[in-house]
C-alpha cells in the first residue's frame, strides 16, 4: 500500500531508528539524514504530534490522524470511496497532501464501516 510519506523515507523509519522513539528524536534522526527527502522532513516536523512511537506504523498512523478522525467520525456508513472523497474535500482542517494521499490510496469500492476504510488504506 502506497505511504503518505516516499518509500526512502519509510525506509529510514524502518531501519535506522530504535523504537521506541519520542518525536524529537524521530525529528533530530530524520534531519541528520540524506535518504530522507526535505518534503517529507518538513510534513513529519510540521504533522506529527508529540508522544512515543513504538514502531513505523504508529508513525504513519499520527501522521494521518486528521483523516482517520474524520473517517471514524463524520461520514455515515456504508459509503463509496467517491462519497468519501467528495467528504475529505470538504474537511479543511486535513492537511491537502492528506487529501490527495486519501484519494490516490483508496481503492474503489463500498465501505460498510472505518474500520474497513482503514485496512483498506493500509493503516
Amino acid at each position: 500500500m502506497e505511504s503518505i510519506l516516499k518509500d526512502e523515507s519509510i525506509e529510514h523509519l524502518r531501519n535506522h531508528l530504535s523504537y521506541p522513539v519520542t518525536r524529537d528524536e524521530l525529528l533530530k534522526a530524520c534531519s541528520n539524514m540524506s535518504d530522507v527527502p526535505a518534503e517529507d522532513r518538513r510534513w513529519v516536523e510540521k504533522t506529527l504530534p508529540e508522544g512515543t512511537y513504538r514502531n513505523t506504523d504508529e508513525v504513519i498512523r499520527a501522521l494521518v490522524k486528521n483523516t482517520l478522525e474524520h473517517v471514524k467520525q463524520h461520514v455515515t456508513y456504508p459509503t463509496t470511496k467517491n462519497e468519501l472523497v467528495a467528504a475529505c474535500n470538504k474537511m479543511y482542517d486535513v492537511p491537502e497532501r492528506e487529501r490527495e494521499w486519501f484519494k490516490r490510496v483508496l481503492p474503489d469500492r463500498t465501505y460498510r464501516s472505518s474500520d474497513e476504510v482503514i485496512r483498506a488504506l493500509g493503516l
